[in-house]
């Protein structure tokens, strides 16, 4: 009997590394041996039969070795599907890793292990524009000082804006709203995941009161999580900033929510929720010289690692 313990990593809205842990639960207690690991993907097409007849196979490019696994050890593949992936199938993903060897004194032993890999919960790759996947609502003063636009699969923003003493403040976002009248949000458990890349993220800011930019997280306790690729946070001293990250630019970042909580040595809600998530470009009303934000955001989602229903 094998446990499977896996962690996706997506490259252009496709899985690309199939991370798998792999234990050796064998209730006999015998050890593999002299054979091989192999693992195939499953997934059902756009307009595919929902009775799997339809369905494509894509075998990973890796049959690893495993000269010797005893009982409750573990070992670790990387997997790489040998054909391109969907992530707008994900739902419909299994996967089937078999081991063929030698399992205590057997040879010629065939062990295999059936599983789904987690959920996507949120993927959003510009690729139909801001609002042609996903619920993304625009926010701010919206007027000619600040754009929003999709250009080449990219969310760019910018915002330009001169002196501003005593006026008011002006802001230019771009929000995914979970919080509802009927919900608290996204329910966020140990195995949720933020992954994103910044493509790029520049300022030029000569007043540096009240002006900043970043991507936030805003959560049901209260609590914000914030990351920016030039270190221009709106948040950094309030109370309820979990941590202010500053991420490495053309990066693919992958954030485990709730081990940001426990770093931080703060407690984890029970349950805990992602009520909205924030593209932000903000300059207050104490601004009184030119300040110019650039944001160019390649994609952002949010996946579980266990299989969720609905």
């Amino acid at each position: 009997r094998l446990d499977v313990a896996f962690f996706p990593e997506f490259q252009d809205d496709s899985l690309d590394i199939l991370k798998l842990t792999i234990r050796n639960l064998t209730e006999t207690q015998e050890a593999l041996s002299d054979g091989v690991f192999s693992l195939v993907f499953r997934y059902t097409p756009e307009s595919g039969n929902p009775d799997g007849s339809d369905d494509i196979f894509v075998p990973a490019v890796e049959t690893p070795s495993c000269d010797h696994l005893a009982y409750d050890d573990t070992m670790e593949i990387a997997f790489t599907p040998s054909d391109a992936i969907p992530l707008d199938r994900w739902d419909s993903l299994t996967c089937t890793l078999a081991f063929q060897g030698t399992l205590g004194h057997e040879t010629g032993a065939v062990v295999g292990k059936v599983f789904s890999p987690g959920t996507i919960l949120l993927n959003e790759a510009w690729d139909s524009g801001i609002d042609g996947t996903n619920n993304w609502q625009s926010g701010g003063n919206n007027d000619d000082w600040a754009t929003k636009q999709v250009v080449d699969g990219h969310l760019i923003m910018e915002s330009t804006t001169p002196p501003n003493p005593g006026g008011n403040s002006r802001l230019n976002e771009l929000v995914m709203i979970y919080k509802t009248a009927d919900s608290d949000g996204l329910l966020i458990t140990p195995t949720t995941h933020l992954q994103f890349q910044f493509a790029e993220m520049a300022s030029a800011v000569t007043d540096e009161r009240w002006a900043n930019h970043a991507l936030i997280l805003h959560f049901s306790d209260g609590t914000k999580i914030e990351y920016s690729g030039d270190a221009r946070f709106c948040d950094w001293t309030s109370p309820n900033l979990l941590v202010p990250l500053k991420v490495d630019i053309n990066t693919i970042i992958t954030d485990n929510i709730v081990q940001r909580y426990e770093w931080a040595n703060r407690p984890v809600p029970d349950p805990l929720y992602l009520q909205y998530i924030q593209f932000m470009q903000l300059a207050f009303y104490e601004t009184v010289s030119d300040h110019w934000f650039y944001m160019d955001v390649d994609f952002i989602r949010l996946f579980d690692l266990e299989k969720r229903e609905g």
